[in-house]
């Protein structure tokens, strides 16, 4: 139990990232204490077929819009400024529907290694939100973002100028470990939502969790969300949800063991509107069930189902319900270094359901990323 300990402040306190799933969020991007400063590039790109080029496949600005598309191409530059100071910055070209566009998608100082666990950050960042909140591409478990992240948080997630303050806790029970943790941030939009119903301004947002050691073979993880923030309609589009993941590892030796992530995802959207000089307000609901088996060593298998609840209010909010079920299966390789790349494939089912018609479309990709980082150390 004394080694868990350590690895859990190690994972909080030194910048060190891990690279569980359950956590949802970008750990790549990271560096460590002896860092003075690393670069590292990131490239996503797929290929597919799919049985309705009608169909409106990608609702993520990184989900695959044509047979061939570039879906990131991720430069980040990590820097400890001072031993309580760190600098992270990630530039972004992606292409959509043929066209090459680039943007600072991160930016921001952060203070770390501060009493009683708490840590800030303030600049360009995106929100620590629900599952995949703030997950860069090249950290997904699937090809394509999660449905809830894309249609709820935005197409990038909730990705603003501001600032962020968090607080974790490591607390012991018996023979179990656990952290409590804490975010709260607040800021403003970068880029507005098309849609009226998604954010357009002033942000804020809360995400509790709370991740619970049994033993080191059992792991379980709990997170609460929240958003509030500005819509379309010059009214509030609140975001509430709930996940939970449960990880289980066949041996805590050394090297390569089995393990299963498995999490369930319930979130809720509530829609302020006004048309035509009446108001009002619209529940949607969104819920998924992922699971994730390590088989062998380098290899994984996943599945995901989601379901969007539809809105049909007759004023201009209008959603469809929408339904997707997902397989893949992935492999890590190395080209240089080891797992600086991974194929993955890929098979989805997408639905759709309106009041006039229903779509469906069967879509197969196959996905490569690279990942390249240098890092010039204190020790050097």
């Amino acid at each position: 139990m004394k080694l868990i300990r350590v690895a859990i402040k190690t994972i909080l306190f030194s910048g060190i990232c891990t690279t569980a799933s359950a956590q949802g969020y970008s750990c790549i991007h990271d560096g460590s204490e002896s860092d003075l400063l690393r670069l590292s590039f990131h490239t996503t790109g797929i290929t597919g077929l799919q049985s309705n080029n009608s169909f409106e496949h990608a609702s993520h600005h990184h989900d695959p819009a044509e047979e061939i598309d570039l879906q990131a191409f991720e430069l980040n530059a990590f820097a400890n400024l001072s031993s309580y100071t760190q600098f992270n910055s990630t530039y972004n070209v992606a292409e959509d529907r043929g066209q090459l566009s680039g943007e600072l998608e991160e930016a921001f100082l952060k203070l770390h290694r501060l009493p009683y666990g708490i840590e800030a950050r303030a600049g360009r960042f995106i929100h620590k939100l629900a599952l995949q909140g703030n997950q860069h591409v090249h950290d997904w478990a699937f090809a394509t973002s999660d449905l809830t992240t894309s249609l709820f948080l935005g197409e990038e997630g909730v990705l603003t100028d501001g600032a962020e303050l968090s607080w974790h806790h490591i607390y012991e029970h018996g023979e179990t470990y656990g952290v409590l943790g804490l975010t709260l941030a607040h800021g403003s939009v970068t880029e507005e939502s098309e849609e009226d119903n998604g954010f357009i301004n002033n942000i804020t947002s809360l995400r509790a969790t709370l991740h619970n050691f049994v033993t080191p073979q059992h792991q379980h993880f709990l997170g609460f969300t929240f958003a509030q923030g500005e819509n379309g309609y010059g009214r509030d589009t609140n975001i509430i949800g709930v996940d939970y993941t449960y990880s289980w590892t066949k041996s805590t030796l050394e090297g390569w063991t089995p393990s299963v992530d498995t999490s369930l995802q319930i979130t809720q959207r509530e829609i302020e509107w006004q048309d035509s000089g009446t108001s009002g307000s619209n529940n949607q609901l969104a819920a998924s069930i992922s699971s994730l088996y390590h088989f062998k060593e380098n290899w994984n298998a996943g599945v995901r189902a989601e379901w969007i609840e539809g809105i049909d209010n007759g004023t201009n909010l209008d959603e469809e319900e929408r339904l997707r079920l997902s397989a893949a299966i992935t492999k890590s390789l190395q080209l240089f270094t080891k797992n600086d790349a991974q194929l993955r494939l890929q098979y989805n089912y997408d639905q759709t359901y309106d009041s006039q018609t229903d779509e469906d479309n069967h879509s197969l990709w196959l996905q490569m990323t690279f990942s390249f980082g240098k890092g010039w150390s204190q020790e050097n």
